[in-house]
């Protein structure tokens, strides 16, 4: 009985979610001169229909960030393995959040391109930087048991807390809003930072 008023409320904050998510930050276009920025470099935005990670290009691969819940990196492979027991403790029960880090040789046409400055990039990179957990020395904390036999992913450990207001999309959305980058105030959805490139 209690998770079906967890799931009614859950429906219930998915729908005002929804309805939340439409106003705009860090506009970058004038409505006189249009976009009068310096684009120097370009990021991507990898959209399932249902998360969303940031690709950066780096050292001659494409890199794939996506943070999110690690109960959802382990025990998620497709979307097919996706059950409510499992949604639920990751939006309520387990909550650690994890990165994963995936390395490409090529673009992928369904990406969708971001262009943005020079200090949009820096600034992002920082950002993705700082989303790292870290030890004492300041070293990101590989989660070994998911990295054994992962081919070109890799999984780390994250800061911050998955949860139902913030999830894998809310983070991409965050990591674009402090760069100076055109994003959502708030958005849950992938949709919702997706929809304005």
């Amino acid at each position: 009985m209690k998770k079906l008023f967890y799931t009614l409320g859950v429906i219930g904050l998915l729908t005002l979610f929804g309805c939340c998510e439409t106003r705009t930050v860090n506009h970058q276009k004038d409505l006189i001169y249009g976009d009068t920025r310096t684009i120097t470099d370009t990021v991507w935005l990898a959209d399932n229909g249902s998360h969303v990670d940031i690709v950066i290009f780096d050292e001659g691969k494409y890199v794939s960030f996506g943070w999110g819940s690690l109960l959802f990196f382990e025990e998620v492979g497709t979307w097919d393995d996706l059950t409510f027991d499992i949604a639920y403790r990751a939006l309520f029960d387990d909550n650690q959040p994890a990165i994963r880090l995936t390395y490409m040789d090529n673009l992928n046409p369904n990406w969708i391109p971001v262009g943005c400055t020079f200090a949009q990039y820096m600034k992002l990179l920082e950002n993705l930087n700082d989303s790292f957990a870290t030890n004492e020395m300041g070293y990101s904390l590989p989660i070994n048991r998911l990295n054994k036999d992962s081919g070109n992913t890799l999984y780390f450990e994250a800061k911050g807390k998955y949860r139902l207001n913030y999830t894998c999309n809310t983070w991409a959305n965050e990591m674009f809003k402090n760069s100076g980058m055109y994003a959502r105030n708030w958005t849950v959805f992938s949709s919702g930072l997706t929809s304005l490139y």
